[in-house]
């Protein structure tokens, strides 16, 4: 089953391509937004930059080449150590030394402190390089002072108690600081980093632009393809297919796209529906006891009178016997397509004041006769049901190979369903740049309830991109 333009029978990749080509420009509107929104903001946010002071931690019993004790010993005074430094009292110091503008609490969040093996790293981040630094170098020379000045008070209260010279060297030794690596300042800022920012802000546009296009395409209830057409209407399901797609044609407002004259046989249009006529053969019209095609619409404006008028011309070029009726009797327009008098037709014939051959019209095509629909009745849907009208239907058929009827829409009157029982088959037009899920499904469906043969559909106005095709495959 599919949902707008996503199938729910398994990965069509080829789909999905095409669904990201037909909205290339949503894709490509997402990620340059993204990227610039990025670039801007990144450019506009005041840059920070960092300075890290390296604190060396040894620990033992001791001088001299460390054993393993010894290494075990540092890495657990580093962390121990490494809790001591953003305490108040000594951020306070740190503050007065170098007359910074702000408090402790500030001064805390500027500092980072990492205690990677027998390392104690001290990070400070700052919109001033220089500052950075020195605040960095400030603070591990500041721990390191506070660290030795508890060691020299712990020392000073083990002599005041008679503590031995060797548990006073042993109190000395419990653990070394010294600067390893001072901070200096960076020439290139931490963050905001600009192209990282702009990379990753691609990246999301991309992902944001391909939601999008799902949303859009889920959203569209449009049917552009034979293949959404058969899985919406369910004609896969019944063995029943598309018949054809005809080619979009610029024409003037009120007026008619047709095949009828010499000139336009061999044009891309023609062959699309040379290719339905076919297919329309292929499903047993014109042979046997199959002889009559209903052509309708679900709505108005979807081109099935012009599909009516130029399938019953290609069948005609084929050799085969047609005629077309026009069955519209509420907004008749054969008439206009092919040029002739409409004050005479199909009602005249039904009612008894003409016979068949008063209202059969001849074409410039030599096998193919019209029939129009006359002075509109009152009552069509009554018209259409009488048994005058089916009994004028079996003569049709006795008279030609294969009689063509253009219907109203299904969805606006009954006039199609009353017309849909007495033929042999049926097909359904959809234009594919207006045609609606919901709308063709019910009309389907209301046929199916007509107990009739729906024996396929027609996409019309199709557009192909790239190049062109037609006779000679120009």
């Amino acid at each position: 089953m599919r949902e707008g333009g996503i199938t729910q029978e398994g990965l069509d990749l080829k789909m999905y391509w095409g669904i990201f080509l037909k909205n290339w420009w949503v894709l490509v509107l997402s990620v340059l937004s993204m990227t610039v929104a990025a670039f801007f903001v990144s450019r506009s946010i005041t840059p920070i930059y960092e300075a890290t002071a390296k604190v060396l931690v040894l620990g033992g019993d001791a001088p001299g080449v460390p054993t393993e004790g010894d290494i075990d010993a540092s890495e657990r005074l580093a962390n121990n150590f490494s809790d001591l430094i953003k305490v108040r009292p000594l951020l306070e110091g740190i503050i007065e030394s170098l007359s910074l503008p702000y408090g402790p609490s500030t001064l805390s969040d500027k500092i980072t402190v990492r205690s990677p093996r027998s390392m104690i790293e001290i990070k400070v981040s700052d919109p001033d390089p220089q500052l950075a630094a020195q605040i960095a170098n400030t603070t591990a020379q500041a721990f390191i002072e506070d660290f030795r000045s508890r060691q020299f008070d712990q020392i000073a209260q083990f002599r005041a108690y008679g503590i031995t010279s060797s548990t006073t060297a042993q109190a000395a030794t419990m653990g070394a600081l010294s600067i390893a690596e001072p901070a200096i300042p960076s020439s290139s800022p931490a963050s905001p980093d600009t192209v990282l920012n702009v990379v990753l802000a691609a990246v999301l546009g991309l992902v944001v632009g391909g939601l999008m296009v799902f949303a859009i395409e889920y959203l569209d209830d449009r049917i552009r393809t034979p293949e959404q057409l058969e899985s919406i209407t369910g004609l896969k399901s019944r063995g029943l297919s598309s018949l054809g797609s005809v080619l979009r044609q610029r024409v003037k407002p009120e007026s008619f796209p047709t095949i009828l004259t010499d000139d336009r046989q061999h044009s891309a249009f023609a062959e699309s529906y040379k290719y339905v006529a076919l297919n329309l053969e292929f499903s047993g019209i014109g042979t046997g006891d199959v002889k009559t095609v209903l052509i309708t619409s679900a709505l108005p404006g979807e081109g099935k009178t012009t599909t009516a008028a130029n399938l019953a011309i290609s069948l005609a070029r084929s050799g085969k016997s047609v005629v077309l009726v026009d069955t519209d009797l509420r907004k008749p327009a054969l008439h206009n397509l092919f040029g002739l008098d409409n004050t005479k037709g199909l009602t005249n014939a039904v009612i008894g004041s003409a016979s068949l051959d008063d209202v059969m019209t001849h074409t410039s095509v030599e096998t193919l006769r019209v029939i129009t629909s006359g002075p509109i009745p009152p009552e069509p849907t009554i018209l259409l049901r009488s048994p005058r009208m089916r009994a004028l239907m079996e003569s049709l058929a006795d008279r030609a190979d294969i009689v063509i009827y253009d219907s109203p829409p299904v969805l606006l009157v009954t006039d199609p369903i009353v017309m849909a029982a007495q033929v042999d088959n049926i097909v359904m037009v959809l234009d594919s740049q207006h045609a609606r899920r919901e709308p063709v499904k019910r009309a389907v469906q209301m046929l199916q309830q007509a107990n009739t043969s729906l024996v396929g559909a027609v996409m019309n106005n199709v557009r192909i991109k790239g190049g062109h095709y037609g006779y000679g495959y120009g």
